[in-house]
């Protein structure tokens, strides 16, 4: 006698499909975890059971073609926990919410999802945990297309090949934070809003939100924005990835002033053409991660290292501790950036992430004292701060040019007026009036200025009164600082 098969599906309904036995053969399939290999099954089960989820949780499924008529428009889509063997879904409309988490994917790939005006959109296309193995690319010819969220979280990738070739992702947020791509290359390529767009061996990413904190690849990574686009500039987190596990890691024509490196050693990388934050001010680029106040206001992705979440994570920016902790990985990040463009040969840029490695160094300066001891300190009494006025930490040879110049013009006007004329007499006479001789006087009083700045005259001073030998001291204390500041700066401008 025919009695209906009663398994419990998502939804908190029951399988209605009428079986001999205790189950229907799919559901009883699932509970031996034996292969599904046949499309009826399936068919049969989603045409009985009208429910708001289709509930495909579990399976093991061998050899099945997935195909566009198999699934009804407008149910959201679980596929969670099932193996796919040697499987293929082609031609595939979803919508509603789609979720392969913790699903293992063996030789099984993604074919022409977008075909004609057939492409996947859907709310949420979810991957977490899942694993790709197999020799074959996974993702050809995919459009995922008017998707709220693609999460490939701590998702696992083995195959010689890429991933994904002449793929397009249109999302609000794309993650792959915590993947592991173990595959001979992995590009993602940005793209302007509502352009479609395809490239081999790449995925083009049209995304407000990109998240690839603590990625894992092993072969070559690459991450730029595409031809005559690099205005385009998503957030992206690029957080705790270690770029040196990578064959090579390349930003070709990518727009940085919103990605998050914070915590990723970047030594290695390979920067071709990038934008940064602040490009095109005088000596203020700097990475996404120094901007604190930006990154809160727009919902930047800034997960901690330990953490679990593909949420945007909102930092209390008055927390000390975790200032000092930002502080030092940002750091050892300017440190890093400086390494990288030394040893490419690019000094200029170089430059820019020294003045940035100082910054830190200088905000780090009484980090755990009070609000007002800390801004002194930062700003006046120490050292970085007055390196930075005199010559922004040695990269400005104009500073320490004008200074020189000040010194000597003003110390010559204060030799003069301080009763130094022609005959080298005193006599304190600070009238300021012009007459010939004081006009020679004036000429006078330069070339003595200069004699001390070039420490020719410099004992000479001591013999016209204590306010001429007090003027000579400073003048040479205040030459020994700027002439080696402006040495520097201008080594380092046109260093080859």
């Amino acid at each position: 006698m025919a009695r209906v098969c009663g398994y419990e599906l998502a939804d908190g309904t029951r399988c209605q499909v009428e079986t001999e036995g205790a189950h229907c053969e799919l559901h009883l399939a699932r509970l031996n975890r034996s292969d599904v290999s046949s499309p009826a099954l399936i068919r049969q089960h989603l045409q009985t059971n009208q429910g708001t989820v289709i509930d495909l949780k579990g399976f093991r499924f061998r050899a099945l073609d997935f195909e566009s008529t198999l699934f009804p428009p407008g149910r959201d889509i679980l596929f969670d926990d099932s193996t796919f063997v040697n499987s293929r879904f082609i031609d595939v409309a979803f919508e509603g919410n789609v979720s392969f988490a913790n699903c293992t994917f063996e030789g099984t790939i993604f074919e022409n999802v977008c075909s004609n005006d057939s492409t996947i959109g859907c709310a949420k296309l979810d991957f977490t945990l899942a694993k790709f193995l197999g020799g074959e690319v996974p993702f050809r010819d995919c459009s995922f297309y008017a998707c709220d969220e693609i999460l490939f979280v701590d998702a696992t990738f083995e195959s010689k090949e890429p991933p994904f070739t002449m793929c397009h992702a249109k999302s609000d947020l794309v993650s792959f934070m915590g993947a592991s791509i173990n595959a001979e290359r992995f590009a993602l390529h940005i793209c302007k809003p509502d352009l479609h767009m395809l490239m081999p061996s790449s995925l083009v990413l049209d995304a407000s939100h990109i998240n690839l904190a603590r990625l894992k690849c092993n072969g070559h990574f690459e991450y730029g924005n595409l031809e005559s686009m690099i205005d385009v500039s998503p957030f992206v987190s690029l957080i705790y990835v270690d770029f040196r596990q990578m064959q090579t890691a390349t930003f070709r024509n990518a727009n940085l002033t919103k990605v998050l490196f914070l915590g990723s050693p970047v030594d290695n990388v390979v920067f071709a053409n990038p934008r940064w934050t602040g490009f095109g001010t005088s000596r203020r680029v700097c990475v996404f991660d120094d901007t604190p106040d930006e990154a809160f206001k727009h919902g930047a992705p800034l997960e901690s290292e330990s953490s679990d979440s593909s949420e945007f994570v909102e930092i209390d920016w008055d927390d000390r501790d975790r200032e000092n902790t930002r502080l030092n990985q940002l750091l050892e990040l300017y440190v890093s950036l400086k390494k990288n463009f030394e040893a490419s040969g690019n000094y200029i840029d170089a430059g820019d992430w020294f003045y940035r490695e100082m910054e830190c160094r200088r905000r780090l300066i009484a980090v755990n004292r009070s609000r007002i001891v800390r801004w002194l300190r930062q700003n006046f009494f120490s050292f970085p701060p007055w390196y930075r006025f005199v010559s922004e930490y040695g990269e400005n040879y104009t500073r320490p040019m004008w200074g020189l110049l000040a010194t000597l013009v003003l110390g010559a006007v204060s030799y003069f007026y301080s009763g130094f004329g022609t005959d080298h007499t005193i006599n304190y006479d600070f009238a300021w009036t012009v007459t010939g001789e004081s006009f020679w006087g004036l000429v006078d009083a330069m070339l003595y200025s200069l004699g001390v700045m070039s420490f020719q005259v410099t004992k000479t001073g001591f013999q016209h009164g204590t306010v001429t030998a007090t003027l000579t001291l400073a003048q040479v204390v205040l030459t020994l600082i700027l002439v080696p500041l402006f040495l520097l700066a201008l080594r380092r401008k046109f260093r080859r």
